[in-house]
């Protein structure tokens, strides 16, 4: 793995997807990794993330050193491209080492969130600046921001940016960030972000900002369509693919059951005629199922029900708090 990757994960054991990922990604070859959900996707990139930036950082503070604080003297970084020095990475540097991308960002929090944490095993003289950047909020280092509130303003002098594309396609536009020297490009839950039009457009454009020569471009996901997979052959070079698990199979961890619940009629459909309750209009069909489930005992709590939009999270929790359940919603939308 290298020193820096060992010193990142330590003693701690490594998934089958990260032992045969993490080397790939290091080594600078374009990557393409399937696995289930649950079997550490995330570390498998976060910590070649880290470990790339560590050594960039470092080649960089090094050769500014060499060649003299403010020096103009023609240097080169740790992959031998042409640089110009600068004074720790930070402030001042040309834009993240490694960018990684996903598709909400409530999945950018979490990975932002394991990206802390592993950073919290690295030595206090190879920390990283890292930075969260997604629609609602925007969290990372302070250093040498101007804030006048202007969005412009708001320089992201991160060595790791986490974001959403289409936040980070307008940080490109709006030129509050540059990805010429990112040396690793990260595409999280690959599947949901190549099934949407407007993602792809925002994909595109971090992707042309991207621009060094020796970029890795890293894949991740659960799932991967034929589509989906034809139209990543296209923007990767020679990817090596890894795949752990049947391909496209659900996960053999789960147990799953399939319940017929009739046809959908959502609100103000003509065809729909789904039950009013507290002043809300949710699938009858479903929610006659999971009544039963729960009237039966099948649904033993604590339980989690997963849904499809804050839309109907909200009707889910009314309906069911009229049932006098016992139940709390979450989503995006609420911020507590």
């Amino acid at each position: 793995l290298g020193d820096n990757a060992e010193g990142i994960v330590g003693d701690v054991g490594l998934t089958e997807i990260q032992r045969h990922a993490i080397p790939v990604a290091i080594e600078g070859r374009d990557l393409l990794a399937v696995a289930p959900t649950g079997s550490g996707k995330t570390l498998a990139f976060l910590v070649p993330s880290v470990a790339l930036s560590v050594r960039a950082k470092k080649a960089e503070r090094s050769k500014a050193l060499k060649a003299g604080r403010g020096s103009s003297l023609g240097t080169s970084d740790a992959d031998g491209e042409p640089t110009t020095p600068v004074r720790g990475g930070g402030k001042g540097s040309k834009g993240p080492y490694a960018v990684l991308v996903s598709p909400t960002r409530e999945l950018a929090s979490q990975t932002y969130r394991e990206l802390r944490r592993l950073l919290l095993k690295t030595p206090k003289k190879k920390r990283l600046n890292v930075q969260l950047l997604t629609n609602s909020n925007t969290r990372g280092p302070q250093e040498g921001d101007k804030v006048d509130g202007s969005e412009k303003a708001k320089r992201i002098s991160a060595d790791i940016v986490v974001s959403t594309p289409p936040r980070l396609a307008h940080a490109i536009s709006e030129g509050a960030v540059k990805l010429s020297r990112a040396r690793m490009l990260v595409l999280d839950e690959a599947d949901k972000l190549f099934s949407d039009d407007t993602f792809l457009e925002n994909i595109d454009a971090v992707m042309s900002s991207c621009t060094h020569k020796r970029l890795r471009r890293c894949i991740y996901t659960a799932t991967l369509p034929e589509t989906a997979e034809e139209m990543l052959r296209n923007v990767m070079r020679q990817p090596v693919r890894i795949t752990v698990g049947e391909r496209n199979a659900a996960n053999s961890l789960v147990k799953q059951s399939l319940i017929f619940c009739g046809v959908e009629g959502d609100k103000g459909s003509a065809k729909g005629k789904g039950k009013k309750e507290s002043g809300s209009t949710y699938i009858s069909g479903k929610l006659a199922a999971i009544r039963q489930l729960v009237a039966s005992g099948k649904l033993i709590p604590p339980v989690l029900v997963f849904v499809q939009s804050k839309d109907r999270a909200t009707q889910l929790y009314e309906a069911l708090r009229f049932d006098g359940m016992n139940i709390d919603v979450i989503h995006a939308g609420r911020t507590a």
